[in-house]
């Protein structure tokens, strides 16, 4: 199989501007810019391609996303993926057409093929210090996508089973429900590597929202939004290998489908299983088994889909020949561990609030421009098709109904007898909570 995903690092590149340190990239005392650009790679003929990166942006710092393809034997002019900061001012840009390419928000596309390609980062210094930079990775393939077909499977487990989290996007924040598949595949699969300091899909929304388009689900924001917390995570176009070879390490997987609970839809693949219809979803990967001999008919993966009504619903088990045909792009987020250590996103809020007179009611110092809602502390539901559930913070039953005048605060759904926490979202995804 031809190779189709390179990750630069500070070691494999020109740099401009900036010092290595500890693997990341920083930029030099005084100065306010600088570069980090990748050797140029020659390939087998390709028609996508998706650029992703990681790093640490304090307040104010930002990287210009760029890259250049290398089509009928001339270098385009470079292509600006994304003005990157980590923080609300994040954006794609609209960009100008050139023959033969069009970026369509995070992926590029193209006619003819490119046999090559250039990526590189200006990192600019913010009112917080500057940038530190880890990695640029690029996935291509071609017009038939990767290679999916069936490994050799004689070394791997013949069944592995996550401990992971499931959340059901619909029933989160009523006004970004049905559009969070992103960032709430990417809360399972952080909050199954690290369950002790939970994120919220709410939090990681705000982290891969692209304002320009209004969208959460921009492939490389959410890779970016992963390696903002320290993750080494990137895009790429996979194939079946790819996928047993995560799991079987005990890393899950996203992946982005499309599919139809309705064997009768000819428009989209079908998925047994399956809630409803999509053109266009995320979903993470938590566990597969192989049942009887082994075969690609006998294999199915466990998922949590977030495309559910409750939680545990959330947990599902597809078999591969229809998931197979559901990711027809073969695009997947892949996170292979830490870079960096950083401070929970997720703190405790010092400020004092006290009971109002009134049930339910609380009153005290609170920040203006935060978003406010709350938690209650419920019995979980059992999962029917999973052995390894994972119940987290984030599986909270929450309410978003919280009503504010001032420094009052009344929760409509309070009870005396139930247990809650209010939780205050900032722009930049940075949430803080407080017991009640």
């Amino acid at each position: 199989m031809a190779q189709n995903l390179w990750k630069f690092t500070g070691e494999q590149g020109q740099l401009e501007g900036l010092q290595l340190g500890e693997g990341l990239l920083s930029l030099k005392e005084g100065l306010e810019e600088g570069r980090f650009t990748s050797e140029a790679v020659t390939t087998e003929p390709f028609h996508h391609m998706v650029v992703s990166w990681n790093g640490l942006f304090p307040p104010g710092s930002a990287a210009i996303i760029e890259g250049r393809i290398l089509q009928e034997g001339q270098w385009s002019p470079y292509i600006t993926w994304a003005h990157y900061t980590g923080g609300e001012e994040k954006t794609t840009l609209a960009q100008e057409p050139l023959p033969g390419a069009q970026l369509l928000d995070d992926e590029l596309i193209l006619d003819p093929p490119a046999r090559g390609f250039q990526v590189r980062a200006q990192l600019q210094r913010g009112q917080g210090g500057s940038p530190k930079f880890y990695q640029l990775a690029v996935t291509v393939k071609g017009d038939q996508g990767a290679d999916c077909d069936f490994p050799d499977t004689s070394q791997l487990p013949k069944r592995v089973l996550l401990p992971a989290p499931a959340y059901a996007q619909n029933i989160r924040k009523p006004a970004i429900a049905m559009e969070i598949c992103s960032p709430t595949t990417l809360a399972v699969l952080l909050n199954a590597r690290d369950p002790s300091a939970p994120h919220l899909p709410e939090s990681l929304a705000a982290r891969t929202l692209d304002p320009r388009t209004a969208i959460y689900g921009n492939w490389a924001f959410t890779m970016a939004a992963a390696g903002s917390l320290g993750y080494e995570a990137h895009v790429q176009y996979g194939h079946l290998g790819l996928l047993l070879r995560e799991l079987a390490q005990g890393r899950s997987v996203g992946i982005s489908v499309a599919y139809t609970h309705d064997p009768e839809d000819a428009k989209r693949p079908y998925l047994s299983g399956a809630m409803d219809a999509t053109d266009g979803h995320l979903l993470a990967l938590i566990g597969y088994e192989f049942e009887g001999d082994g075969g690609p008919e006998n294999l199915h993966f466990y998922a949590a889909d977030s495309y559910a009504h409750s939680d545990g619903a959330a947990y599902r088990k597809y078999p591969w020949r229809q998931l197979e045909r559901a990711w027809q792009n073969r695009a997947a987020y892949v996170i292979t561990g830490r870079y960096a250590q950083v401070p929970s996103p997720l703190e405790e809020y010092q400020g004092k609030l006290r009971p109002g007179e009134t049930p339910g009611t609380f009153q005290g110092p609170l920040p203006e421009g935060v978003e406010l809602f709350y938690s209650e502390q419920t019995t979980q539901e059992t999962p029917v098709n999973y052995e390894a559930p994972l119940i987290t913070r984030a599986n909270e039953k929450f309410h978003y109904d919280l009503q504010r005048e001032g420094d009052k605060i009344q929760l409509p759904q309070w009870k005396a007898q139930g247990s809650y926490t209010l939780y205050l979202l900032e722009k930049d995804g940075q949430t803080k909570y407080k017991k009640l």
